[in-house]
């Protein structure tokens, strides 16, 4: 019986089937998101390294880079380490990772990808959490100021708003 673990772990990061799944997704954002699952499974082991790579070789730049990040600790892009940073201050907060908690994800890869290659778009990893969090908040009808995010990640409120602003414009 110790030797079954699952039971402890039950967010999608430790669900194997999970991570395949997302792994197979059609949509960039899902297969990233179940690159990030990955990186925090404790059973990787059961995990081909190929199936995080994508079954016909990777389907995007952006997967190829996310990938050599997690298999290998290297990474020559600085956007997709940033984006990387930005997913463990989320993890920090949301984990173990839930069907509610995947929203909050796969947001950031969507805002993520929509801003990749602006210049100047990505610093200050703190406050992009923060703003993502806000707006997926807002979007499930959950109550929090802009305020109380500020507070919960040790920012002004007029740092949190410039980002949220950031975010919002990529949604509209």
């Amino acid at each position: 019986p110790w030797a079954d673990d699952t039971g402890r772990f039950t967010g999608y990061e430790h669900q194997v089937s999970m991570i395949t799944k997302k792994l197979r997704s059609e949509f960039l954002e899902e297969r990233l998101f179940g690159m990030f699952l990955y990186k925090h499974c404790f059973k990787k082991e059961l995990i081909d390294d190929k199936a995080v790579m994508g079954k016909d070789g990777f389907v995007s730049p952006i997967e190829k880079s996310y990938a050599d990040l997690l298999l290998t600790g290297k990474c020559d892009e600085a956007d997709v380490q940033f984006m990387d940073t930005v997913l463990d201050v989320l993890y920090g907060r949301h984990h173990p990772v839930s069907i509610v908690e995947s929203g909050l994800y796969v947001l950031w890869f969507s805002v993520f990808e929509s801003l990749r290659g602006e210049d100047g778009r990505f610093t200050n990893p703190v406050a992009w959490a923060a703003a993502v969090e806000y707006v997926w908040m807002q979007l499930r009808e959950e109550k929090m100021t802009q305020k109380e995010i500020a507070a919960a990640y040790d920012l002004s409120v007029a740092t949190v708003r410039k980002y949220i602003n950031k975010v919002n414009s990529v949604l509209n």
